[in-house]
């Protein structure tokens, strides 16, 4: 064997090939908070509400906002197994690009985004609307308001793509029945164009 195989023989035993995404410009989630407050959504409105805010994390309401990771932190963390999310921020830089991909942030009502944690997206019979918007929950899943329904499937069938993470057949399926019946806004597209500039990726449902 010559040393050029040896070298490459080395590189691979040491550092294993998986296939990383494409976004790699924004180093971390607090990287990413910073360029989302400051460039994507100085004002807007939010996800699963649609209030409106004109100041970066409080809504014209005066309720408190933050950031919503639709396609889920901590099964980010499970996908790629580096344990909690927080050892995954310090051990695993493919986690720490994922977990700061803007095409799967988006501005909440702080109370709705602790109340949806990490569940599962679905439909649910008996509307019970919670905080006072088109937002259920169970133990196991949560349904947001129509509108938001595109948006919320073209995340997580974006980062399931991207990064290569698993989603269940029943998951995609129903991903792709929202991305279907609620197509992209021209606001979303506007999005998509504005984080291309960010960090150098599209959302390729939206295109």
């Amino acid at each position: 064997m010559n040393i050029f195989k040896k070298y490459i023989l080395v590189i691979f035993t040491v550092f294993p090939c998986y296939s990383m995404a494409d976004q790699i410009q924004i180093e971390d989630y607090k990287s990413a908070r910073s360029i989302f407050w400051d460039s994507l959504y100085p004002s807007g409105y939010t996800l699963y509400c649609g209030e409106q805010f004109n100041v970066p994390k409080k809504a014209v309401s005066g309720k408190s906002t933050n950031i919503e990771h639709v396609f889920a932190a901590s099964w980010m963390a499970e996908a790629i197994g580096c344990g909690t999310r927080k050892e995954c921020q310090k051990t695993s830089i493919r986690f720490n690009h994922a977990e700061a991909d803007l095409h799967n942030l988006y501005p909440v009502w702080s109370k709705i985004n602790s109340s949806r944690n990490n569940l599962e997206f679905g439909v649910i019979q008996d509307e019970k609307h919670r905080f006072g918007c088109d937002f259920e929950r169970t133990d196991k899943i949560a349904e947001p308001r129509e509108i938001a329904r595109g948006n919320i499937a073209r995340s997580i069938l974006y980062m399931a793509d991207e990064y290569g993470f698993e989603i269940s057949k029943n998951m995609r399926e129903l991903m792709l029945e929202w991305d279907n019946l609620d197509p992209p806004s021209k606001d979303e597209k506007r999005r998509n164009k504005i984080i291309l500039d960010l960090q150098g990726t599209r959302n390729k449902y939206i295109d």
